[in-house]
């Protein structure tokens, strides 16, 4: 039997819910799910409709594979669209903003797993247990990690038994180590396929390195996003020349430092707009507009409505 055929035979008794936003996404877009700290493993089953709401861009912590089991869409990754088509291996680039845009059939299925890296590596990291994540966390922008169709089959084979696995009752408490042995080996797959080198392993702990320093960052504009950060500022947090961390900003997240800065602004602008009465221009003020007019203009171009029209129609 082909391996893509038997992969798609253990969903059809399984159960698909309807994608949706299940938890906070706070104003820098991060979703913010919680995996189970002794298990840190998730596999969820996930149907996208056309005509669903917007799917917002978000960014997380946790690692995550996107496989489409029937029909296909354009999903967004940063400064890149991706094209998936059922069967197609999404190794998600985590830390950049991303969402499905599209989809280029009426419905689409995919079978979504999110996982930490300590279900691999433990509390010691063995080269052998790095060399799978290096496929999660060293990726060239504009070259998205996808394992298509045709080359997947050892892949499909895998997740067929991870899936019987998974959502077997009669596994009792061999489930989890099941469960993670089959990962294991599907994440030696995909590290063979990307070339898991030594030169690509020390480009992983360099990488460690730089989002450390990205996320003392994040935590300050998370504090402090109505005050003045400029590039400047932003690059001594982050230990980096202006150069360096100009580059990594942009690799890391897809987008530029100004660019963050200003959707964190709006997005808390937006929140504030929706929870209290406060004057518009109170607002613009606390999330770092000192014009506001300039901050109408930049609301506007972001939501498509003026603050005063997104307060008015939320509310209605």
């Amino acid at each position: 039997m082909d391996p893509f055929t038997e992969l798609t035979q253990a969903t059809r008794r399984l159960r698909f819910e309807p994608y949706a936003v299940d938890q906070p996404v706070d104003a820098e877009g991060r979703y913010q799910r919680e995996l189970d700290g002794d298990f840190p493993f998730e596999v969820k089953l996930l149907s996208f409709a056309s005509d669903m709401a917007p799917r917002p861009q978000t960014w997380h912590t946790y690692l995550e594979l996107f496989v489409p089991v029937s029909g296909g869409c354009r999903l967004r990754m940063g400064g890149a669209v991706v094209e998936l088509e059922a069967g197609d291996v999404l190794v998600v680039d985590h830390l950049k903003l991303h969402s499905v845009e599209d989809l280029t059939t009426g419905e689409m299925r995919a079978v979504v797993i999110r996982f930490l890296p300590e279900l691999v590596r433990g509390l010691v990291a063995r080269t052998a247990d790095t060399l799978s994540l290096v496929p999660f966390y060293c990726q060239i922008e504009g070259r998205p990690h996808v394992l298509r169709r045709p080359s997947a089959a050892a892949v499909h084979q895998t997740l067929a038994a991870l899936l019987d696995c998974a959502f077997d009752d009669a596994q009792g408490p061999y489930r989890e180590g099941g469960v993670r042995a089959f990962f294991l080996v599907v994440l030696h797959h995909l590290a063979r396929h990307f070339g898991a080198s030594d030169t690509l392993r020390s480009e992983y702990f360099k990488q460690q390195q730089k989002a450390k320093r990205l996320s003392r960052l994040f935590d300050h504009v998370h504090r402090h996003f109505g005050e003045r950060i400029g590039l400047g500022q932003a690059a001594r947090i982050a230990g980096l020349s202006r150069p360096q961390f100009t580059k990594l900003f942009r690799e890391a997240s897809g987008t530029t430092f100004v660019a963050y800065l200003l959707k964190v602004r709006l997005a808390h602008a937006g929140r504030l707009l929706l929870e209290t009465e406060r004057p518009i221009a109170d607002i613009a003020f606390e999330v770092g507009f000192e014009d506001p007019s300039y901050f109408d203009r930049r609301f506007r171009a972001h939501f498509g409505r003026t603050p005063l029209e997104y307060r008015r129609s939320a509310r209605k």
